[in-house]
């Protein structure tokens, strides 16, 4: 067997650390002067409600055991 002389791959990697950079260079300064040379004439205002995808809420008694029965409603006001 014959030895081999190991391949030199550092061009693939400084090629594409290059196109890298200078893709990061340009989303930078790009957006930057978009951001200087364009004015927003206004927002958009929207109304929203942040809400658990499940209504489902667990009960445990404070001190151990099984709840026989929850007498409150969902959205129910209860005094602690």
């Amino acid at each position: 067997m014959s030895a081999q002389s190991p391949v030199d791959y550092s061009w693939s990697v400084r090629r594409y650390s290059i196109i890298g950079f200078i893709t990061v260079f340009i989303l930078v300064f790009g957006l930057g002067a978009w951001s200087i040379f364009t004015q927003i004439a206004g927002a958009v205002v929207g109304i929203g409600v942040v809400e658990v995808e499940t209504k489902r809420q667990v009960v445990q008694h404070p001190t151990g055991g099984v709840v026989g029965e929850i007498l409150a409603k969902e959205g129910q006001e209860v005094k602690a």
